[in-house]
């Protein structure tokens, strides 16, 4: 059922027979709407290889991450990235537009070692050169993004001894890139400077961080991967009491002789070589890559040595020709180098046909749809994609979208947030083949697995208005398991007359996250209704009306955790991150 097959290799742009192998696959993966995707593809790729980007678009264009990840050539050289010079940037940004492809994305980091204002300057150059181009090559408009991640220092590298730059300034550099950016119109997505803090607090810190670690569980924190979960106040309360600075763990630089929590772990590299590499990167000196060049001697033993295994299983090193061409009778199962030749790859004239016209639908089905127990924690993307795959492994004949990037027209009502349950979840589905609504669920059952389940389908006309917009309001039902919880906080929380003087109110101003930080958001005018209900065994609930429509989007935890905090006077405790949470209805327009 997977709608795409990808390539695995460690070096996809060492392959010089791709331009052999593209083709052939893409022939049989075509007809079925299975795109191809090459991991690690790299600049060098596309500038090698401009033939593939032509052949992979038969289906979809998958995207090209370019990667400098510093702005400067200065400090490419720093964080030994040379050879990466930006005349491969825009050949490849040029290729691309030629080619079909209609965005690319720039991987940077900020506050790498030594950066200044100047590095940041190059990048806005580099991006806005780039733009020009690739608008220039495309008659379809061409989409640039770049996303720009704060540097995070790690063990077992030169830059360990590296202090990670304070928020404030981390902050102050994505201020700079989003306004100039915004200039030259390119997308910018940035990494939440406090989730990169973190990361660098535990990746630096030593053994006592179990402590904070344990009472960050305590407190509440869960899937702080994901930014609406990242209770950032929680850590930093769990790392006071604990006794911990994280900021002399994250933004302080380390002496090159002082001892290391992770100084006991062997990885085969010395700490020596590290130092090392610490002083050239100070200098903006880089080091030769040991698999084609000579041993930097970092302390791994190779056997006997890298060129010399490469040569005995069948790659070329250095230039020199192997004595088996790829594939050849006695050649080494097609492990190539970078510099093999194919005869007539560079005359293959790619198949530039378009792919045969998309048939129009017969029918669309709606259907109900439950996710529940564990599997609340898929997100929106991962049910649309768990679904699709289950529909063409239950040989469901699914219509596709036109254009460059067909897709299945298979939509959901409204995205249902990470961690919370549906129970009667809608979905449209449309066809090339009609088939009985019963029918079609019992086949894509046998394809879910337990948790992820259609509950039941029937037929709509294939010019019904789309699900979102037929949303009006929503129903969640809340539970709050009370272990612990005094008599009189019980006793508040189960009356419904609180409920009732809580919506009298005019406004309701809840906390809650977004990409910028924590905001203060007034919830009353999306509320529609509040139930206490009775529960067994110790268990508070509440059913939650909401109002959906533009701009209104405040999460049911954030709206019950802001009457948790006034029941309890300010002081959660931690009893937020016990809430369970599962949406029960959605109400269309023409529902009663």
């Amino acid at each position: 059922g997977y709608e795409e097959v990808s390539l695995a290799s460690l070096s996809i742009a060492d392959l010089t027979v791709l331009p052999d192998v593209v083709p052939s696959l893409m022939d049989q993966l075509a007809p079925e709407k299975i795109s191809l995707s090459l991991p690690s593809l790299r600049v060098e790729t596309l500038n090698r290889f401009p033939q593939v980007a032509e052949e992979i678009s038969r289906v979809r264009k998958t995207g090209f991450t370019i990667a400098p990840e510093a702005g400067s050539r200065r400090l490419r050289k720093v964080i030994n990235k040379e050879g990466f010079d930006e005349e491969q940037i825009f050949t490849a940004v040029r290729n691309a537009a030629r080619s079909g492809w209609e965005s690319v994305k720039f991987y940077f980091m900020i506050g790498l070692p030594t950066e200044t204002q100047e590095d940041l300057d190059e990048l806005i150059r580099i991006t806005r050169e780039s733009a020009r181009i690739a608008r220039a090559e495309s008659a379809r408009g061409f989409g640039l993004t770049v996303s720009a991640s704060p540097f995070v220092p790690k063990p077992h590298t030169p830059f360990q001894w590296f202090a990670q730059d304070p928020m404030e300034l981390l902050q102050e550099k994505q201020e700079f890139l989003k306004r100039k950016l915004r200039e030259i119109r390119v997308t910018y997505k940035w990494h939440n400077v406090r989730s990169s803090f973190l990361e660098a607090v535990f990746s630096l810190g030593d053994r006592s961080l179990g402590r904070a670690v344990r009472r960050g569980y305590e407190l509440g924190c869960r899937l702080d991967g994901w930014t609406e979960h990242l209770k950032f106040d929680r850590w930093m309360q769990a790392f006071e009491e604990t006794g911990i600075d994280p900021k002399a763990i994250a933004n302080r630089p380390r002496n090159l002789d002082e001892p290391l929590p992770w100084d006991h772990i062997d990885t085969g590299v010395t700490k020596a070589f590290l130092q090392r590499e610490y002083k050239k990167a100070l200098e903006a000196r880089g080091t030769v890559d040991c698999h084609t060049s000579t041993c930097t001697a970092c302390g791994e033993i190779c056997m006997p040595n890298w060129p010399t295994w490469a040569e005995q299983v069948g790659m070329e090193v250095g230039g020199a020709k192997s004595p088996h061409p790829p594939f050849s009778k006695g050649g080494h199962g097609g492990i190539l180098g970078a510099q093999c030749e194919i005869p007539g790859a560079a005359d293959r004239i790619p198949n530039l046909q378009s792919p045969d016209p998309t048939p129009q639908p017969v029918q669309r089905v709606r259907f109900v749809f439950e996710k529940v127990g564990v599997l609340r924690f898929l997100s929106h993307l991962e049910v649309v994609r768990a679904l699709s795959r289950a529909l063409r492994r239950a040989g469901i004949v699914v219509a596709y979208s036109q254009g460059f990037n067909p897709q299945p027209k298979l939509s959901l009502a409204l995205a249902l947030p990470v961690g919370v349950e549906g129970q009667q979840e809608l979905g449209d589905i449309e066809l090339r083949t009609a088939i009985a609504p019963t029918k079609l669920v019992e086949r894509v059952n046998r394809c879910l697995v337990d948790g992820l389940q259609l509950l039941r389908a029937w037929e709509v006309p294939l010019t019904a208005p789309s699900l979102t917009a037929a949303v009006r309001e929503v129903v969640y039902r809340v539970w709050l398991p009370q272990h612990g919880a005094v008599q009189q906080i019980d006793t508040r929380l189960r009356s419904q007359v609180m409920c009732d003087k809580w919506l009298d109110r005019s406004s309701i101003v809840v906390s809650v996250e977004r990409k910028d930080g924590r905001r203060d958001v007034d919830a009353r005018p999306q509320i529609l209704g509040l139930t206490a209900l009775q529960e067994e065994d110790g268990t508070l609930c509440w059913d939650l009306r909401l109002k959906t429509g533009q701009g209104i989007g405040v999460r049911p935890q954030a709206i019950i955790t802001g009457l948790l905090q006034e029941t309890l006077n300010g002081g959660l405790n931690g009893w937020d991150a016990r809430l369970r949470v599962a949406r029960t209805a959605l109400i269309l327009e023409a529902d009663d």
